[in-house]
C-alpha cells in the first residue's frame, strides 16, 4: 500500500511539472515569444537631421513582432541622416 502512495505522489509531481512547463510555453507563444531589444526613435527626428545616440532609445518587444527592417540593439553603430520624418510611437 505504501509503495502505491509513493508512486501516485511521484506521478502527480510529474504531472504538475509537465502542466507548469506547458503553460509557460503557451504564455510565451501568446505573448509573441522572447523579448528582444530594439533601437527606436527617442523623439521625433526631422528629415536631414544627423542621427545621434541622443535621438535613439532602446525598447523591448516580442520577437515575433520584430521584422527585417528593425534595428536590433546588438551593438550596431548608427551614423547617418534621417531620410524621412521619424515619429515616436508608443
Amino acid at each position: 500500500m505504501r509503495k502505491k502512495v509513493i508512486v501516485a505522489v511521484g506521478l502527480a509531481a510529474v504531472a504538475v511539472l509537465s502542466l507548469w512547463l506547458w503553460s509557460r510555453s503557451v504564455v510565451k507563444e501568446v505573448q509573441g515569444g522572447d523579448k528582444v531589444k530594439v533601437i527606436v526613435a527617442a523623439d521625433e527626428i526631422a528629415p536631414g537631421t544627423r542621427v545621434q545616440k541622443a535621438h535613439l532609445a532602446y525598447r523591448e518587444m516580442p520577437e515575433s513582432y520584430v521584422h527585417d527592417g528593425i534595428v536590433r540593439a546588438t551593438g550596431a553603430a548608427l551614423d547617418g541622416r534621417a531620410r524621412a520624418r521619424v515619429v515616436l510611437a508608443d
